[in-house]
């Protein structure tokens, strides 16, 4: 008994289980510990109690190169034709880009949520919400098209997949690319001096994306084991994202969240490596109350080794009004709009001021005083262009600001 298994289609069993009466394979242990995981077989992992004494879930680490060639795994035609099938990369598998040509165009992966296999077939029919998508190194059950019947010979037939293969596309209709090829995207690129390590983050913008998290516009970004890796990634809805969809860049500000780990000292450099044109990124990093334009290079320390509130990432239209006119620099004063909220760059010299705003006809139309929080409620029934008005504390300075509500 074990419970890392694969199934060998050619070592006949007369009673599969119940839920494959028709797959008269067997499930087989490997040979040795020392295995390699190279994505030529696909495994089945079970865990119960027999296996793991302590809580679930259960983490399971994987070390090793990823791959970056075609991927050839031997299908059997014996016992049913059913076949264990292995994403081995690191990226999303689109179900619907492969040549099934030898095989039925439906794929089956256990759920066990609901305790059933789901199914998906080309074209998009699905059970218990599976995709045209197949997760990084998951495998699904797949069966021949030339499928034999219970005890015969083993009949094998190479399957390849490639890299190219290995991409998501948007939407059901596949019409617009999604991973790095879409023209409207912007990749960061994190490095530190300490190593030769680098991280990527890919934001792709489409008028058919959305903010939430969204599985097919999303990936879930697969942390290293190795601290001194500076990762960053995207925060969707509490989802730590490798690839993020966003709506097209448009007249409005937008504000994405990121997230980054390394180790705690370590010197990180953040380039943006892609943009389009016409498109001005910001770099907020809110523990500094800085505001950094992203076509140069930003170097921060790490005082912490995770933190997922630390950046944040203002994008739009570079020709838009909405983009901030100050009297002063980015990191003296800035502000814009979250949600229901006003929120202000942390300038201490500003705590306790008099904050005005008024309309394109000069009638003040809101009067606070900024309290430590940096925020302040939209004024209600706000809409169209108003300035915001306020000074140091020397009033030494005066901020002026335009903002869109």
């Amino acid at each position: 008994q074990c419970n890392i298994q694969y199934y060998d289609n050619g070592v006949y069993q007369p009673n599969p289980p119940a839920n494959w009466i028709n797959a008269w394979g067997s499930w087989m242990c490997p040979t040795s510990l020392n295995e390699s995981f190279d994505g030529t077989r696909a495994y089945n992992l079970y865990l119960d109690d027999t296996f793991f004494a302590d809580a679930f879930p259960v983490k399971m680490t994987v070390k090793g190169l990823t791959r970056e060639t075609a991927l050839t795994q031997s299908l059997n035609t014996a016992n049913g034709g059913w076949n264990l099938l292995s994403n081995g990369f690191t990226r999303v598998l689109n179900w619907e880009a492969l040549d099934k040509t030898a095989l039925e165009n439906t794929y089956y992966v256990w759920d066990a949520k609901n305790q059933n296999y789901a199914t998906y077939q080309e074209g998009g029919s699905a059970t218990f919400d599976a995709t045209q998508y197949i997760a990084p190194y998951q495998s699904v059950f797949v069966r021949m098209g030339a499928a034999q019947g219970a005890g015969t010979s083993s009949q094998f037939i190479n399957f390849e997949t490639k890299p190219e293969e290995a991409k998501v596309v948007c939407g059901a209709t596949a019409i617009n690319p999604f991973y790095k090829k879409g023209d409207d995207v912007i990749k960061l690129s994190t490095s530190t001096t300490a190593n030769d390590y680098r991280d990527e983050l890919i934001l792709n913008f489409s008028d058919d994306y959305h903010d939430d998290f969204e599985k097919q516009e999303d990936v879930t970004k697969f942390f290293s084991r190795e601290l001194s890796v500076p990762t960053i990634y995207a925060v969707v809805e509490d989802e730590a994202c490798v690839i993020a969809g966003y709506p097209k860049v448009n007249e409005f500000i937008q504000n994405i969240p990121l997230g980054y780990r390394t180790e705690i000292g370590e010197n990180v450099t953040i380039t943006m490596d892609t943009v389009q044109p016409g498109v001005k990124v910001i770099l907020e990093d809110k523990a500094l109350g800085i505001f950094h334009n992203m076509k140069e290079p930003y170097h921060f320390t790490a005082s912490d080794g995770a933190n997922a509130s630390r950046l944040l990432l203002h994008f739009g239209d570079q020709s838009n009004t909405n983009w901030p006119f100050v009297t002063s620099t980015w990191n003296d004063f800035y502000v814009y709009k979250n949600h229901d909220l006003l929120q202000f760059a942390k300038n201490e010299k500003l705590i306790g001021q008099t904050v005005e705003i008024y309309n394109t006809s000069g009638l003040l139309v809101d009067e606070f005083i900024l309290d430590e929080s940096f925020t302040h409620p939209v004024p209600p029934a706000a809409s169209g262009m108003f300035i915001i008005k306020t000074a140091n504390r020397t009033r030494s300075k005066t901020f002026i600001q335009k903002i869109f509500f």
